[in-house]
């Protein structure tokens, strides 16, 4: 039996979009299996009294810098070069969470989950380019859900 790492993650985090990129080897490596889990994080931030890195470490001088400079350095490392900050952060990913769950039920995780990460770090606030995505249009209940969720980003998916 093979191990299970559990990964939580919220679309708009840019630590969870380059922790998900650095999995693959990881998984390949450990013969790991992946269960992924959905969270908003700014739900958990304000449940725990917490703050995001960006304002938590705002008010010390050069904790941020280092901050970023890390993250160059996971970035050099692990070769993502292709990551941008969305020039909006923070987003609101409430009803991309939403959609999550919807394209889990609907058997379209990995394509939901793909553009979601990729959309939530190079594009803009709330309306990513949802691709659409091959779903079984006899799951009624799964049905209605990703096709509210994906209303929201202006997109109809194709039955």
């Amino acid at each position: 039996m093979s191990a299970t790492i559990e990964f939580v993650f919220d679309f708009g985090s840019p630590n969870a979009y380059l922790a998900y990129r650095a999995l693959p080897p990881i998984l390949e490596r450990t013969g790991a299996r992946l269960a992924i889990n959905p969270c908003l994080l700014g739900g958990i931030f304000k449940a725990t009294g917490n703050k995001p890195p960006m304002i938590a470490f705002g008010p010390i001088k050069g904790k941020f810098e280092y901050e970023k400079l890390e993250v160059r350095r996971f970035i050099a490392k692990h070769r993502l070069d292709k990551f941008r900050l969305n020039p909006h952060f923070p987003v609101n990913t409430l009803m991309l969470m939403r959609g999550f769950v919807a394209a889990r039920e609907a058997g379209a995780e990995a394509a939901y989950l793909e553009m979601g990460l990729e959309g939530c770090v190079k594009k803009t606030r709330e309306r990513h380019a949802v691709r659409e995505m091959e779903v079984d249009p006899s799951k009624s209940l799964c049905r209605r859900r990703l096709q509210t969720a994906m209303s929201c980003f202006g997109q109809k998916p194709r039955w």
